[in-house]
């Protein structure tokens, strides 16, 4: 059977000067992880087709994999000239601004994300105004989370901010991160997704809210914890976790296997086989999902207290959580919980990140306790684990 990628090649070849061919062909490309060969694809669909603003945005899409930002600015800038209101080009622009750490700039091209047919607002079927910006005092705002759990605890931290300002604030979660988000402040009511909504007079997608308030890199909230546990279950975890001495390390590796945004973020346990050879160090995996099956292959005579069955909410994630010296996790949900939680974390990060960690840093603006590992060169994690391993060896020889 002749795969995609071959079909398209060769109706390429059959019209070398058509450049929706070209385009098709390089988008393809991309999701196949072809970078080098999809710029290249799409460099020819922007020759052939110069004021095709699509072209230019995949073009910037292209350029985004490779590492090359500012050259995806002016691919994006492009685009947004020949059509001013190409929402995706806006969107890929404010990725770009974030990636720099320009947060203003980014919120105010995020916004355009409400423009793209593809992305499902949260509340947009709900009656009530949303909110502008305006005067809150004595309103009451139901706050409605958007796209993933990690999303929904790192932008969190902007709830407390319209209480401050006279808000009655209803927060809208994803049910498993409820319980956990009781512990808010400044939340009168905390509800699971699906559930019976209270009376309010206006809405705001969890997103919108660093853009309303007007946020940038100087005015970030990052104190930690703003999270924490249940009593119950830091109770629970506390009564089980091992009174062994040397140092407990968290570990989780894979994000949700098979989409898109896991793809060339995630590593493999097997990266950290190392860590069987450091004395007195005590691992527990947060890992869910069929990726628990690699804890069977672990090096023989070394145990990983596997922990994913456990966990039935994020709140007992995060109970467990608060008992470790240090986590050391790919870009997931849990290493959003435990920078939010205050706790030591270790993020493994792909050549160009999620925009939220920007690129050549080693630390993190939104979370204070979390330090980045980044690659050298893309899909090459080698370093990274070299260097995550002799770093734990010098941890776990301070701790005894």
């Amino acid at each position: 059977m002749i795969d995609d990628l071959t079909k398209l090649r060769r109706r390429v070849d059959k019209s070398p000067e058509d450049g929706d061919r070209w385009m098709a062909l390089g988008c393809a490309l991309i999701s196949q992880r072809h970078i080098d060969e999809a710029r290249s694809a799409l460099e020819k669909a922007t020759e052939l087709s110069p004021e095709n603003p699509l072209a230019w945005n995949n073009l910037a899409s292209a350029l985004r994999h490779s590492g090359q930002i500012e050259d995806t600015i002016y691919a994006c800038e492009k685009a947004i000239s020949i059509d001013p209101e190409h929402a995706e080009a806006w969107f890929h622009l404010g990725d770009c601004r974030m990636l720099l750490g320009d947060f203003k700039e980014a919120y105010t091209c995020y916004e355009w994300r409400k423009r793209i047919p593809e992305v499902d607002m949260p509340g947009a079927h709900l009656e009530k105004p949303e909110w502008t910006g305006g005067k809150l005092d004595g309103r009451t705002v139901l706050v409605i989370a958007e796209q993933g759990f990690g999303d929904s605890i790192q932008y969190c931290r902007f709830v407390p901010e319209l209480k401050k300002r006279g808000a009655i604030v209803h927060l809208v979660v994803q049910s498993r991160l409820k319980t956990l988000f009781h512990s808010l402040e400044g939340v009168e009511r905390v509800i699971g997704s699906g559930e019976m909504l209270p009376a309010f007079d206006l809405k705001a997608p969890l997103l919108n809210l660093p853009f309303l308030l007007g946020t940038d890199f100087n005015s970030l909230p990052a104190e930690v914890p703003y999270l924490a546990p249940s009593h119950r279950a830091s109770a629970q975890a506390r009564g089980r976790i091992s009174e062994l001495e040397g140092l407990k390390i968290g570990l989780v590796w894979q994000g949700a296997e098979g989409t898109a945004a896991d793809r060339g973020r995630s590593f493999r346990l097997a990266d950290l086989n190392d860590l069987a050879t450091i004395p007195d160090c005590h691992l527990y995996s947060f890992q869910k999902g069929p990726p628990r099956a690699d804890i069977a292959k672990w090096p023989v005579g070394t145990q990983i207290r596997d922990l994913g069955g456990e966990l039935a909410s994020f709140d007992d994630t995060a109970a467990w959580l608060e008992n470790m010296d240090l986590v050391i996790a790919s870009d997931t949900a849990v290493a959003h919980l435990a920078g939010a939680l205050g706790r030591p974390t270790w993020l493994a990060l792909r050549y160009v990140p999620a925009a939220r960690w920007m690129i050549g840093r080693p630390d993190s603006p939104w979370y204070p306790t979390v330090r980045l590992y980044r690659q050298n060169r893309p899909d090459d994690w080698t370093s990274v684990f070299a260097s995550i391993s002799a770093d734990v060896r010098k941890l776990a020889s301070t701790i005894g």
